[in-house]
C-alpha cells in the first residue's frame, strides 16, 4: 500500500502538469496530440516526476512508476499507456534527444527544489498550438 506522501506527491504533480498544459488544452480538456509524441516533452515529464518524487524522499520504484502512471493519465487520459511505452522505448534506446532533455528537467527540479514548471510551459506554447475541438 502507498502512504499518504506517495499520494500528496502524486496529487501535487497532477495539479502542476495540469496547469502546465492549461494553455493548450480545448473545451474538453485534452492537449494537442502533438505533444504525445514529444520526446523534449516525454523526457521532461517523466524527469520532473521522478526527480520530485526523490525530493519528496520517495524512492521505491514502483511508487514512484504508481506516480509517473497517474500523472501521464492525468495529461494524455487514454494515451497514456502508449505514450507511457514510447517513453520506456526511447530511454530504452538511449535517445539522445530524450536524454538531454531528461537531464536537463531533472536539474531544474533538483536546482528550484520546488514544482516550478513554467519553464515547460513556456516551451509548449511556443512549439504547440492549441488543442481545437469542434463541438456539433
Amino acid at each position: 500500500m502507498f502512504g499518504f506522501k506517495t499520494g500528496r506527491c502524486k496529487s501535487q504533480l497532477r495539479k502542476a502538469f495540469s496547469d502546465c498544459f492549461q494553455p493548450l488544452k480545448d473545451e474538453l480538456g485534452t492537449v494537442p496530440v502533438s505533444l504525445h509524441d514529444s520526446s523534449y516533452i516525454i523526457a521532461s515529464m517523466l524527469a520532473v516526476c521522478e526527480s520530485y518524487a526523490g525530493l519528496k524522499n520517495i524512492t521505491n520504484q514502483r511508487q514512484i512508476a504508481f506516480i509517473c502512471d497517474d500523472v501521464f493519465e492525468e495529461v494524455f487520459r487514454r494515451e497514456a499507456t502508449k505514450v507511457l511505452t514510447t517513453a520506456d522505448r526511447l530511454r530504452a534506446a538511449q535517445d539522445s534527444e530524450f536524454q538531454i532533455a531528461y537531464d536537463a528537467a531533472a536539474k531544474q527540479t533538483k536546482a528550484n527544489n520546488e514544482l516550478d514548471l513554467s519553464w515547460l510551459q513556456d516551451y509548449a506554447k511556443k512549439n504547440f498550438e492549441p488543442s481545437q475541438v469542434l463541438m456539433l
